[in-house]
């Protein structure tokens, strides 16, 4: 019977089931909140009214927002962005940027003048603060530029804005407008290095002082850079004070240029680079968006023990660094103070020195359609010898891009004896790489009366196959006829010494320079590694002598495993040495076997080497090492290393480098048979500003100062060991010109008594500037207060504010508040409504607590009228 009524009936039932899933498909498809539950039962003062907007899933009440703006998914700025409340077409409310007609020109936004800039009307109260905070005219580019959108991702704090391709004006992709740049604060800072090396079988200590000074007011830089050197060997000692360059300097933004009067170095993009005393006027191509950097050489050498490199230019040291055994790179010469040959001197700890010579030349010379180029300099030469030549000079060059890829430029160099100009003419050719030639004719008289002219012609080469995966980043050729000198030659004369023999970087007025060949070519084989090639051959008039340069090396990489394979081969005639070095290195990291073992902590960032290394001159020598870096931040490293040398003995060495809130500290130690070698080298800087003196680590030319008043100790994310002083102060010390620069603190080392609102701020330094940036700390407690009234919690977001530190909260369920900065001892003003019957005033005081030992303290306070 039950069975036969199922029967009959299953059709009702399953029509039952269609009718009820519909409904409740129809009923549940809008998610909608209950203002009811805004009350507890015994207050229901509460405003309610617009409440039905946060039905809405992406609804935001409108105000000020720190927003990333994204113009057709580019990030063009990080800034503070006013949104008013409008609607769509549908009525759904929604958040419009309020954005005037100015900022939408800077995006590369088209904008016709018939466009007219309207003020939004404003529909609630907290809409027309907003507005009027900003004092600002809102345009409308929804409705005046059809096809765009905006989309304000709350959850990502990011604004999207889209814009049709017609609207667009050309522009250079990151592009950045001038009015952005910030040339600073004005300050003075000096940053210094100090070197210290012992070497006890010599005897002999030497220490080297370096001082990079920089005093900015306004749009004014003065620089100075100087050094001290000390000797002392065998009861022996010298020493030395220098002055390297002193001068000062300003941008010029509407010409794109810079101006600078002192002591300095001229371009070596068309010349050789000379120092002056003088005015020299030049194109600032940092300002452009994708301007070329200058180009400076990679110092590549292998020291046999722990040693001391000096590298010089024209006899004067312009560099010096301690390294241990085995390979080295030096990578971070100033290009700007450093070119032509540089001689690299590789005092071993057992008083023998490795001399050989690194060319530098740039790369073609191309700029783009329309760009000029230039620089002139007008001044007097400088050099560091007492018996060399001062006279006054004057130099101009001029580089013009035209279409096609085509590139002409030209230079002269005028002096009472001597003059020069040169021609020359660069050029693109699409797949077949870029060129350039020049061709100069020079006339000079030497001091002895004697006139020689000549010409030389130069041709450079650059390419890279991306199929093939070969670069050839130089391939150059120059030939001087006999009578050809340049200026620094000719200038240098009396540098010469007819009794000593030529260094590789010294000439005479008999031994001028004929031709001259270069290449540096690399070739990537992908999985099985890369090889490299590079060297030079320099050949002289009336002799047979010619001076070479040859290293070639492969490495690869399998499993973790680094392996590396080099050849370097160098013959100097007119020093009378030569010697070929073969090397073979391998570099495995420890990672894996840390991770395996979580007792090898240590071992992690941690690798562990093994080299040998074949000298013509010196024989054999192994080593073995092991590197890597310590501690949370990473910013100690260390290295402990193990050889045996030509003649079987044994030595070793130990190297550690920290690097600190102040700077960095580190010092070798290294022995052998017959002595120990100490090197000590240390670096930082001290800037003063408005707001006191601030220590950090070595800073570049363009820096940042960091100010979070009141929060010490903050890390400053991606800058290891840059924390904030007792003053809330630190110094970032490089930053890139005319480039957005994001600085971040780590929200992870606040104190418990530290809030801030805003983590990340974005500036933008012209070239030398030291930018402040302001991070606003709320300094504080942290607490979680419950609020009662007639013995009930107020109600239910209830808006909480202490009347002297302005903290402000919102009440949750359970009449709790969260508030931070808060002062120890404070009154606390609730409002859930108009009227003074929906407010109330609680007073509370926490002097009595230890709130050291808790990072939220919990309160409960009763509220009265």
């Amino acid at each position: 019977m039950n069975n036969f009524y199922f029967k009959k009936n299953k059709i009702f039932y399953l029509l039952f089931g269609v009718i009820f899933t519909s409904t409740i498909e129809h009923t549940f498809a809008e998610e909608i909140f209950n203002p009811a539950f805004l009350t507890d039962g015994h207050s229901s003062d509460i405003i309610i009214s617009d409440i039905s907007k946060f039905n809405q899933k992406k609804y935001q009440p409108p105000g000020v927002y720190r927003v990333e703006i994204l113009v057709n998914n580019e990030k063009v700025d990080t800034e503070d962005v006013v949104f008013l409340e409008k609607e769509d077409e549908k009525g759904n409310p929604f958040l419009f940027p309020c954005l005037d007609a100015e900022k939408i020109k800077s995006f590369g936004i088209r904008v016709a003048e018939t466009e007219t800039e309207t003020e939004t009307e404003t529909e609630t109260e907290a809409e027309a603060e907003a507005e009027a905070d900003s004092n600002a005219i809102c345009m409308d580019f929804l409705s005046l530029i059809p096809g765009s959108t905006s989309d304000f991702l709350f959850d990502k704090q990011k604004l999207k804005l889209t814009f049709p391709q017609a609207s667009i004006r050309s522009n250079v992709r990151g592009y950045i407008p001038p009015e952005k740049w910030d040339n600073g604060i004005n300050a003075f800072y000096s940053s210094y290095t100090v070197s210290l090396y012992n070497n006890s079988y010599l005897d002999s200590k030497s220490v080297f002082l370096n001082f990079n000074n920089g005093f900015n007011i306004g749009s004014w830089q003065f620089r100075n850079n100087s050094f001290y050197n000390y000797n002392e060997s065998n009861d022996f000692s010298s020493s030395r004070f220098n002055s390297i360059n002193t001068y000062v300097k300003r941008n010029i933004i509407p010409l794109k240029s810079k101006i600078l009067i002192g002591e300095s170095n001229t371009s070596n993009e068309i010349f050789d680079s000379l120092r002056f005393l003088g005015v020299n006027l030049s194109s600032a191509e940092e300002m452009y968006p994708d301007s070329q950097q200058g180009y400076a050489p990679t110092i590549r050498g292998v020291a046999q023990s722990n040693a001391n490199v000096v590298i010089k230019q024209n006899n004067s040291t312009i560099y010096q660094i301690s390294v241990p055994p085995g390979p080295f790179v030096i990578e971070d010469l100033n290009p700007t103070s450093v070119s032509g040959d540089l001689t690299v001197e590789i005092n071993e700890a057992n008083g023998s020195v490795q001399r050989f010579v690194v060319p530098y030349s740039t790369l073609p010379i191309l700029q783009r359609d329309g760009r000029l180029k230039y620089d002139a300099v007008i001044g007097k030469y400088k050099t560091n010898s007492a018996n060399s030549l001062t006279p006054r000079f004057l130099q101009g060059t001029l580089i013009y891009g035209l279409p096609h890829g085509i590139s002409v430029y030209g230079g002269t160099q005028f002096s009472k004896d001597y003059s020069n100009v040169l021609l020359g003419l660069g050029r693109n050719l699409g797949k077949l790489g870029a060129v350039s030639f020049d061709i100069s004719h020079a006339n000079s008289e030497f001091e002895n009366g004697v006139s020689q002219s000549g010409q030389s012609m130069r041709f450079l080469y650059a390419k890279s196959l991306v199929r093939t995966g070969t670069t050839f980043r130089l391939l150059g050729y120059r030939y001087s006829t006999e009578g050809f000198f340049t200026f620094n030659e000719l200038l240098n004369q009396l540098d010469i010494v007819d009794n000593l023999p030529l260094t590789p970087g010294y000439f005479t007025k008999d031994l001028s320079r004929k031709g001259q060949f270069e290449a540096n070519i690399s070739h990537s084989f992908g999985k099985y590694g890369s090889l490299f090639l590079s060297g030079t051959q320099q050949s002289y008039w009336k002799t047979g002598l010619k001076n070479s340069w040859l290293q070639a090396g492969h490495s690869v990489s399998y499993r973790g495993l680094n392996l590396s394979l080099s050849l370097s081969h160098f013959s100097y005639k007119t020093y009378g040495t030569e010697d070929t070095i073969l090397s073979f290195g391998a570099s495995l990291p420890l990672d894996g076997l840390a991770r395996k073992n979580n007792k090898a902590r240590l071992l992690e960032n941690a690798y562990v080497t093994a080299s040998t290394t074949h000298s013509s001159e010196t024989g054999d020598d192994y080593r073995v090492a092991l590197s890597g870096t310590l501690l949370e931040n990473r910013n100690l490293r260390y290295s402990l290393s193990q050889s045996q040398l030509t003649d079987h003995s044994n030595a070793g060495s130990l190297a550690l480098d920290y690097k600190g809130r102040f700077g960095d500290i580190g010092g070798t130690y290294s022995y052998n048979k017959n002595s120990n070698q100490i090197g000590l080298t240390g670096n930082g800087s001290i800037l003063a500003h408005r707001n006191g003196i601030t220590f950090g680590q070595y800073m570049n030319e363009t820096s940042i100062l960091v100010e979070a008043e009141g929060a010490a100790g903050v890390s400053v994310e991606n800058y290891p060991g840059i924390k904030t002083n007792n003053f809330g102060h630190a110094v970032i010390p490089y930053a890139s010109a005319y480039r957005e620069n994001r600085i971040s603190l780590n929200p992870n080392s606040f104190d418990n008594n530290v809030e801030i609102e805003r983590n990340v701020n974005t500036v933008i330094p012209a070239n030398g500037a030291i930018v402040r940036t302001v991070f606003k700390a709320d300094i504080g407690m942290r607490a979680l207060i419950t609020l009662s009234k007639d013995n009930k919690h107020v109600p239910y977001l209830s808006t909480v504010t202490e009347l002297e530190s302005s903290a402000a909260g919102i009440v949750g369920i359970d009449g709790g508040a969260f508030l931070t900065g808060l002062p120890r001892k404070g009154t606390l003003k609730v409002t859930w409504g108009s009227g003074a019957e929906a407010q109330c005033i609680a007073e509370y005081d926490t002097t009595g607590m230890n709130i050291s030992v808790q990072p939220v303290i919990q309160l409960d306070v009763n509220c009265e009228e």
